[in-house]
């Protein structure tokens, strides 16, 4: 669904400060400093230190860029992202996928969920238990989305209950190799599929050991606001196959090409952990 014209128009000035900050990010990820900068890197740790700085800096204009997002337009881009991610290619044939439960700051997959459910697809979602270890959970239920179903991991983050007392639910607990694809989560994108997180790299582990096809059928979902000029990377980050930025869908490009991933879709035509943030996790 298209949204209205004023909700669309991004002030000049938040214009204009995206802008830079997307062109000051992406001569970090290229090496490349400003005259403010410090002199060139030496043995490469100051190419790090850049890399790391540049991290912090685009997460902090992420979490005000979407906190400048009104209510009742989250709820509409919620459901141009959930069509668009529901006819790409990523989700052709799918029978098991990992989504997550939206942040306050990140966009809401919950319209993606049910319709994936409709569909007869199963859920499966993130859970860091007391270990700090990230399980994947299938909530086997009529609605996996009920509140019975839910509890808070330890970053307070909602997490599939991993008992079934008081549920009628059953949870089955995944291996990385059952999973077709999987919905991500993160602070910003690019169009090549780059992905900043929150910091702890789970879904940086995670990717890794997803069967190819599934590699392939990875989507950062994401705001428009999220969607930047280019993503700074250091060699442990993994680019998805896919990001879809509410009713745009963009395919990822990978490590080795330097070449901006085209548009297929659309609707409208790690790092230290962020200390300002109570759920850096994902």
């Amino acid at each position: 669904m298209t949204e209205p014209r004023p909700d669309r128009t991004e002030p000049a000035q938040a214009r204009a400060s995206r802008g830079a900050a997307g062109r000051h990010f992406r001569n970090i990820a290229r090496g490349h400093t400003s005259s403010t900068s410090a002199a060139k890197p030496e043995g490469g740790s100051k190419s790090t230190k850049a890399l790391k700085s540049a991290k912090a800096e685009l997460r902090a204009s992420m979490r005000t860029a979407v906190q400048r997002i009104k209510p009742f337009a989250r709820a509409r881009r919620a459901q141009a992202l959930a069509a668009a991610v529901l006819r790409s290619p990523a989700l052709a044939g799918v029978r098991l996928v990992l989504a997550y439960r939206a942040l306050a700051d990140e966009i809401d997959v919950d319209p993606l969920v049910r319709a994936l459910v409709a569909r007869g697809v199963r859920v499966a979602f993130p859970h860091v238990d007391s270990r700090g270890e990230l399980l994947l959970v299938e909530i086997v239920a009529t609605d996996p989305l009920a509140p019975e179903h839910w509890t808070r991991d330890r970053y307070g983050i909602a997490a599939p209950r991993l008992d079934a007392a008081g549920s009628a639910a059953a949870v089955r607990v995944l291996a990385p190799l059952d999973l077709d694809a999987v919905i991500v989560p993160g602070r910003a994108f690019d169009a090549r599929g780059g992905r900043l997180g929150r910091g702890k790299g789970f879904y940086d582990d995670l990717l890794p050991h997803l069967r190819p096809d599934a590699r392939r059928a990875t989507v950062g979902a994401c705001f428009r606001e999220q969607l930047v000029d280019c993503v700074p990377e250091e060699p442990h980050d993994r680019r998805l196959g896919f990001v879809a930025a509410e009713g745009k869908l963009l395919r990822g490009a990978p490590r080795r090409s330097h070449v901006l991933a085209p548009e297929i879709g659309s609707a409208d035509a790690e790092p230290p952990a962020d200390s300002a943030d109570p759920a850096a996790s994902r």
